[in-house]
């Protein structure tokens, strides 16, 4: 029985250098496949980072469209506006040039009433336009 027990202890310190090298190398093995795991998570948050970072920056150019955008849009509704203007100041033009063109000139010989008529319509067609300008 004393022998028995003593093969069994050779046997088990036979075996342990083998079960300790085996538990190093898988040990070893792990602790590689951590280092490669740490290392791309620290990649994928480097590209993370510059994702957000691009993100960021076409945010705000996104948001600087939407303003020229806008101030566009404000400068059509103005120039619009001006040109309805212009069209209703024009007609208005032409209005008084007929009203004026009825007149009599001095050449006529109308008389002096309807001469400062028609000089009167021609300064209120010429104030009318100043002040659209």
């Amino acid at each position: 029985m004393s022998s028995l027990l003593i093969n069994e202890h050779c046997i088990v310190l036979y075996c342990m250098p083998l079960l300790l090298l085996q538990v190093v190398k898988e040990r070893d093995m792990i602790g590689a496949q951590l280092i490669r795991r740490n290392d791309e998570m620290t990649l994928l948050y480097e590209k993370l980072k510059i994702v957000q970072m691009t993100m960021h920056k076409a945010e705000l150019q996104y948001n600087e469209r939407l303003d020229d955008i806008r101030v566009l849009r404000l400068e059509i509704r103005r120039l619009r506006l001006r040109v309805g203007v212009l069209e209703k100041n024009n007609q208005a033009m032409d209005d008084l040039r007929s009203a004026a063109s009825l007149l009599p000139t001095r050449g006529q010989g109308q008389g002096p009433v309807r001469l400062w008529m028609a000089r009167l319509l021609i300064a209120i067609g010429q104030l009318h336009f100043r002040r659209v300008l």
